[in-house]
């Protein structure tokens, strides 16, 4: 490069660095002896990145996760432009990408047309190596028959209950094998579970945790049903780590104390805010939340204190959480 290293900030980068066999040792005898030289590393065998790292380079890195593409990343990766400040002007073009977008969620396939080939690309591209290649590879010897049925039955009703018992008859397996199992699965982004948020003691029970998809891109191939693949999307977006159950009262999630509601149609009724407004009445003044979203096929309004807004428009923007 010609840069005087010694004296000159340089960058190093390293892609697919989990192909080097002593990584970490040659990225740790860098760091440690030649201080402007900042790297960066990149790899598509995340689970073994981060593994290594976390073990070899603890306090010398920052770890950012890369997701899929967000809406306005698939927009400007297909040249689509609007005006922020009339997007109301846009909506009917904007709606009609979005969904493309929800089934194109990686670069590679954003002009893809065949669906059955996207379905192909997630399940042989993305899903299949983790399960295949990247969990044995890191933890050793695995159950892979195991892991890909828990995937089935995760990936083909996201928002499920876990419950192990049931899952350990069905299965034929023990309940210690089974968390076993499903970690390897969260730890390699496969799937997320989001815990019962108690508002009282601002604290979560472990007690009947729900799964979905890491993201909703992973439920392409099991052809789930439209409503469960946009409540996955919202969990994603919203980056929500709690649902609420009280009784038989229910709410989707739960993000920094703002209840979140998925009612995915264009009409919404007095009955569908009820559990949202139970909610704010008991617990809102004790937590400090001042509204709630309910995220709709292509409502917009707000009710109250409620914020009801379309899909599209909360995953272009969301300005009701960030």
């Amino acid at each position: 490069t010609g840069v005087d290293y010694k004296n000159e900030r340089i960058f190093l980068f390293l892609d697919e660095v989990q192909k080097s066999k002593n990584w970490t040792e040659d990225v740790k005898l860098i760091y440690d002896n030649l201080p402007n030289v900042k790297i960066l590393i990149s790899g598509s065998a995340s689970l073994n990145i981060l593994s290594k790292a976390r073990k070899t380079l603890a306090g010398r890195t920052i770890y950012y996760e890369l997701p899929p593409l967000s809406f306005r990343e698939f927009l400007k990766l297909k040249g689509v432009k609007f005006e922020e400040d009339k997007i109301q002007l846009y909506e009917e073009k904007l709606k009609r990408e979005f969904e493309k977008f929800m089934f194109r969620p990686f670069p590679e396939i954003v002009k893809e047309e065949d669906l059955n080939f996207i379905k192909e690309y997630v399940r042989n591209a993305v899903i299949d190596p983790i399960i295949l290649k990247d969990i044995p590879k890191e933890f050793g010897k695995v159950d892979v028959l195991l892991l890909e049925k828990l995937v089935n039955i995760f990936l083909s009703n996201p928002g499920q209950y876990l419950r192990v018992d049931e899952l350990s008859k069905e299965l034929r397996r023990g309940k210690k094998t089974l968390y076993t199992a499903i970690s390897y699965l969260e730890f390699s982004y496969i799937i997320k579970r989001i815990l019962n948020f108690r508002p009282s003691i601002r604290a979560a029970s472990r007690k009947l945790s729900r799964i979905y998809a890491y993201h909703p891109g992973l439920l392409i191939p099991s052809d789930v049903a439209k409503e469960k693949f946009v409540e996955n999307m919202v969990m994603f977006e919203s980056n929500s780590k709690y649902y609420w159950r009280e009784g038989g009262k229910e709410i989707d999630f739960i993000k920094d104390s703002v209840p979140i509601e998925v009612k995915f149609k264009s009409k919404i009724k007095s009955d569908d805010l009820r559990w949202v407004r139970f909610f704010m009445k008991k617990y809102g003044e004790k937590l400090g939340t001042k509204k709630a979203i309910v995220v709709t096929k292509d409502v917009k309004e707000k009710v109250e204190n409620i914020e009801l807004v379309p899909l599209w428009e909360f995953c272009l923007s969301n300005p009701y959480l960030f």
